[in-house]
């Protein structure tokens, strides 16, 4: 298929649109100047006779004593036209003049008690003619009158050569136009064209320049920078995201190979075999949650995970993942306190991610609570149907400048990037993606040395459950 340039169509455009507007500006041009011609002649006709009626009618006055055809070809002999003036009886008889009378095809009409008009040929020239049925002297005649149309007709032939001639030039001319209006409209585009051309994954960071024309290119060339901020920052998180990614699996590689070359450099007892193979095994295990997560995250980035939302207990899951966590807790001598309705929730959502969630957030508090600290869960129905989930530490707290990067793939809160306190930097990252597949919101407030609140608020639309109240505790997926 052919390909053009925009400049090239909307040159043609302009010129196509131009020679019809100008085709249709001479074609009502011409018929209304000709209408306006054979008004002008039939006005015309019209007072002819009226100055006839008025000639007789001073000669009757007068008392001549000649017959009113006399008279009339005394008028005729003495005006101009006035050979194309006759006269018939009631039944088409010439009563005027007798002789030398010119073949005139008058109107035909049955009934001319008012004038009527048409069109005829006198010796190959155009005449407008009139007929109009009256009474002079008391007789009933048929008066027709004519009048030449040469001089107008000489003047519609001018007008339309003068058209046919300016067709072409204006045509021309609308195509320069055309060509030098396109070429100044999208020489901005040409400009955008070849620096988007100039930008490539090394330089994400050029911008096109914006002119502040308030135009449709304006607009467009700040959705184009716009796209490249958008596009900056997600291949600048991709790249932070592979570089933690291969930080990490190439830590727990290394300490697999590190372990697995340092057994075989000797013989060791059972006891030390024991020992490597199971560090080992926990590097292994680490390093599956690790591309378990990657995956899961990663196909969130691809294809947005569709879930079915069915009926859930957030109650009864909100015990059970707070009983698991218990016995981590306890380690650290930690309590959880957890306080849900006496009635319980229930909730559109999926029974494998929530209790991940409600997981994640849990651990969060008690990796980064110190010993003897103190977690609160809070499950509440909101005044306006919405369910509100809250996880409450004493910890360490999050200062605020780093309030707005805790949701970011492999980001932790610690400066130093180690995996003492256990964990990749997902968990929150992950949390976040259940809540917009739930349609939820996550936030999270924060007091340096005085702990943090995560809260996460379910809206009215997914808590609503068809038929809910029909069902029992026991038949709610996590009853």
């Amino acid at each position: 298929m052919s390909r053009r340039s925009i400049h090239a169509q909307l040159t043609q455009w302009y010129a196509l649109v131009m020679l019809t507007g100008l085709c249709l500006f001479g074609t009502v041009t011409f018929f209304a100047l000709r209408h306006a011609i054979t008004a002008s002649k039939k006005d015309t006709l019209v007072r002819r006779e009226q100055r006839i009626f008025t000639y007789l009618h001073e000669l009757e006055v007068n008392e001549d004593p000649r017959s009113w055809l006399l008279q009339l070809k005394d008028y005729a002999d003495a005006a101009p036209e006035g050979d194309l003036i006759q006269v018939y009886d009631p039944e088409g008889n010439v009563i005027f003049p007798l002789r030398g009378s010119k073949v005139i095809h008058w109107p035909s009409d049955a009934n001319c008690a008012k004038p009527c008009f048409g069109e005829a040929m006198v010796d190959h020239h155009p005449v407008r003619t009139m007929r109009h049925d009256v009474v002079i002297s008391t007789k009933s005649v048929r008066l027709c009158l004519a009048g030449s149309l040469l001089d107008h007709f000489d003047i519609l032939q001018r007008f339309r050569t003068a058209m046919l001639w300016c067709l072409p030039i204006v045509l021309i001319l609308s195509m320069l136009g055309g060509y030098v209006l396109s070429a100044r409209a999208l020489k901005p585009v040409d400009r955008m064209t070849r620096t988007a051309v100039g930008i490539g994954i090394s330089n994400l960071s050029k911008r096109i320049a914006v002119e502040n024309t308030g135009d449709e290119i304006q607009r467009l060339a700040e959705a184009w920078n716009d796209l490249l901020a958008r596009l900056e920052s997600s291949v600048a998180k991709q790249q932070q995201f592979t570089s933690d990614a291969s930080h990490d699996l190439r830590t727990s590689i290394g300490v697999i190979l590190a372990t697995g070359q340092l057994t075989l450099r000797h013989q060791r007892t059972e006891e030390e075999y024991r020992e490597a193979i199971g560090t080992m095994v926990s590097e292994c295990d680490s390093t599956s949650h690790l591309l378990e997560d990657l995956l899961l995250l990663a196909r969130g980035d691809v294809s947005p995970a569709r879930i079915e939302l069915l009926p859930v207990n957030i109650t009864t899951i909100v015990k059970e993942i707070s009983q698991r966590a218990a016995s981590l807790a306890s380690a650290k001598a930690q309590q959880i306190e957890v306080n849900v309705p006496p009635d319980p929730i229930v909730l559109l959502g999926d029974n494998k991610l929530l209790p991940r969630l409600l997981s994640i957030l849990i651990d969060n508090a008690v990796k980064y609570t110190p010993e003897g600290g103190a977690i609160r869960i809070f499950l509440e129905r909101q005044a306006d149907g919405s369910v509100q989930l809250r996880v409450r530490d004493n910890g360490i707290g999050i200062p605020p400048a780093l309030l707005p990067k805790i949701f970011d793939r492999f980001y932790r809160g610690d400066s130093v990037r180690n995996r003492n306190s256990g964990g990749f930097g997902l968990g929150l990252a992950i949390a976040k993606w259940i809540c917009i597949l739930h349609a939820a919101e996550i936030t999270v407030a924060s007091v340096p040395h005085h702990g943090s609140t995560f809260t996460v608020l379910f809206p009215e639309s997914i808590t609503r459950v068809p038929g809910g109240s029909e069902k029992s505790e026991m038949e709610l997926i996590g009853g």
